[in-house]
């Protein structure tokens, strides 16, 4: 964790709560211009986390900058999306952990010693399987069977 993340949280059921978010936004403002410290407004989003068809918008904004909304945002390597359904983070993982599968295929056909390819596969490959898996672990079979078919292929 970096001392320049920060996440705000706040549930908004009404466009009347809208105001409260941005209150706790002109406060950070404000106590980082107190302190003589910026905030890069570019690298800020706002995500709304939730299922409902009708979610409720709101622009918020930081030194009269409005943010920008996104449908996902990722931390710490995992995406989450707006539904939390971990979609997103998995089709990349899949993806991430196919390519470096196949880069360790490549290069190390020459290896005699399966020591090795089994280090390399923990190192580069596991290793990215696994982190944060507690978070996004996949909850329907479709996403399990992806992940399953990169470990059992090496």
């Amino acid at each position: 964790m970096f001392a320049d993340d920060l996440k705000l949280y706040h549930e908004v059921r009404s466009q009347d709560i809208c105001v409260q978010p941005q209150l706790a936004l002109d406060n950070v403002a404000g106590w980082c211009e107190y302190n003589y410290l910026s905030l890069n407004v570019a690298k800020c989003i706002v995500v709304s986390f939730t299922r409902k068809r009708d979610r409720i918008d709101c622009d918020y904004s930081v030194s009269s900058q409005v943010l920008p909304r996104s449908d996902k945002a990722r931390d710490f390597g995992v995406v989450f999306d707006q539904k939390l359904s971990f979609v997103p983070h998995n089709t990349q993982l899949i993806l991430s952990a196919a390519k470096m599968y196949g880069f360790v295929i490549r290069n190390g056909k020459y290896f005699d010693n399966s020591s090795t390819f089994i280090g390399l596969f923990n190192t580069l490959i596991r290793s990215k399987l696994e982190n944060g898996s507690t978070i996004w672990h996949p909850i329907y079979t479709c996403h399990q069977r992806h992940l399953e078919a990169i470990r059992e292929g090496f």
